[in-house]
């Protein structure tokens, strides 16, 4: 049963700002072991048979090194938005944008009728900055974690990164409908460059949304690996980076959610402080509870009776922890209770965070019930049920980015293998000598292939924004 990902406070406000572009993609779904029937979704690939380009780093799908130039991404992306207010503000475009960039809508012969889209694909200064952005070797968006609450941040380079990819899918479309296909696969480059630089960021939603960009112009390259004529990129997928959105600085900020929102953590064992002081900071949790979960918090018993139920509890385990009974009894109530309700938040969120270190299939196995976890640790003070993060989800996020890549050189073995064995299928991926055929990043086992008639079919677990079904025919 697929169970929707409910995004709690402190990332709920700005979440719900940018719902109307990424709720429905970023709000990720478990992945299943299994796809029935009625949930599959398929792309049809024709791929032409070809060798890998010789020598195998002609083309790069992100710029090499002696391409990039100093220089701060974000400011360059930020000018993007800045100077092309025609675009934004064309309503028929956006309204109608997903019928040219989604795969198997509108084909590239009508794409490239479409007088109306010249206005924007022939925008040298749109694409232009955008390419020189990714060809920045830094990207630094100054997020204010430092001040304030952490869960008040805003993200608007995010929703941006989200428009700008779709702009970047449509004129590589454009460009391959046109016969460009190196105009189409610089096009690309600049796609996962921002993938890259918009992942590059303490918070999960920017990685979340590099993820989501990967995926989107996996679909893109899908489309330009199909087109006659089109280079055998194996070497050059195989270069990029593994995993290609880095999740590690994504999950070690759900560490620091408590210490970056509030300023009072770093005094919990202090003795400097008054009843009044701990009781105010008290008050003032339970007020971003109420702003941003009010719905949760209305479930819940009063602040009073939470406290008096939490107070024996927190007792008892900073005894047991070693500290002393004669210290613990001049402690303030609420700041015993704060001080173990946040040891047992952070020893949860630590023992969850080390499991996602391992191998998808071994670490997904013990972050499979993480509601339970969730409530174990909320008997003194209820915190996991407002910053609680789903760390499954944003694993299976990581993996499927890598599964994009690890697909796209699978297509490229089978057009070679098709080039060295007249054109033919190969009756199992094991067949494919000519190159070593990635395995499934999720599963860690070798991807699910078979052969129906003159088709292959690949068959894989996915989001229910992703494709799961892959058939495959030769072209001739």
């Amino acid at each position: 049963m697929i169970q929707i990902l409910v995004l709690r406070s402190p990332y709920h406000r700005f979440l719900r700002l940018l719902a109307d572009f990424i709720l429905g993609v970023i709000a990720c779904f478990p992945l299943a072991q299994t796809v029935s029937a009625q949930d599959v979704t398929t792309m049809k690939l024709t791929l032409h048979p070809n060798s890998p380009v010789e020598p195998g780093l002609k083309y790069r799908l992100l710029p090499p090194l002696q391409e990039q130039t100093p220089g701060n991404a974000a400011v360059l992306y930020g000018k993007v938005m800045a100077e092309q207010r025609a675009i934004w503000h064309n309503a028929e475009y956006w309204k109608n944008q997903d019928n040219y960039t989604t795969y198997g809508v509108m084909s590239l012969d009508e794409l490239r009728e479409r007088q109306e889209l010249r206005f924007i694909v022939g925008n040298s200064g749109l694409f232009d900055t955008l390419l020189s952005a990714g060809r920045c070797n830094n990207c630094d968006w100054q997020l204010p974690i430092y001040d304030g609450h952490y869960g008040e941040i805003g993200l608007p380079e995010v929703q941006q990164s989200r428009l700008f990819s779709k702009l970047i899918s449509l004129r590589a479309r454009w460009q391959m409908a046109n016969g460009d296909l190196e105009g189409a696969l610089l096009s690309i480059q600049s796609g996962l460059a921002l993938a890259r630089h918009v992942s590059n960021a303490p918070t999960f939603v920017n990685a979340e949304v590099g993820s989501v960009i990967v995926r989107n112009q996996f679909v893109t390259l899908a489309e330009w690996i199909q087109q006659p004529g089109a280079p055998n990129l194996y070497w050059t997928l195989s270069a990029l980076p593994d995993p290609i959105i880095d999740f590690r600085l994504s999950k070690e900020s759900v560490l620091t959610i408590l210490p970056l929102s509030f300023d009072f953590i770093a005094n919990l064992e202090s003795d400097d402080f008054s009843d009044e002081y701990w009781t105010e900071q008290l008050a003032t949790v339970w007020e971003q509870f109420e702003e941003n979960n009010a719905d949760v918090l209305r479930k819940l018993e009063p602040l009073e009776k939470i406290v008096e139920k939490g107070y024996p509890l927190a007792k008892s385990r900073l005894l047991q922890s070693g500290m002393s009974s004669e210290r613990i009894d001049k402690m303030p109530v609420a700041q015993v209770v704060l001080l173990q309700g946040v040891r047992d938040f952070q020893h949860q969120l630590e023992t969850r965070y080390r499991w996602t270190f391992l191998p998808y299939a071994q670490a997904i196995e013990r972050l499979g019930n993480e509601a339970e976890t969730s409530n174990a640790a909320s008997d003194v003070f209820p915190f996991p049920l407002f910053y609680d993060y789903p760390f499954a989800d944003i694993l299976a996020s990581d993996y499927q980015a890598r599964r994009s890549i690890a697909l796209l050189r699978t297509f490229e073995a089978i057009r070679f293998y098709a080039a060295t064995h007249d054109g033919k299928l190969p009756p199992n991926l094991a067949a494919i000598a000519e190159v070593p055929v990635p395995n499934d990043p999720i599963t860690g086992l070798p991807f699910l292939y078979r052969l129906d008639g003159e088709t292959a079919v690949i068959d894989v677990s996915a989001y229910k924004s992703d494709h799961n079904r892959f058939e495959i025919k030769i072209g001739t």
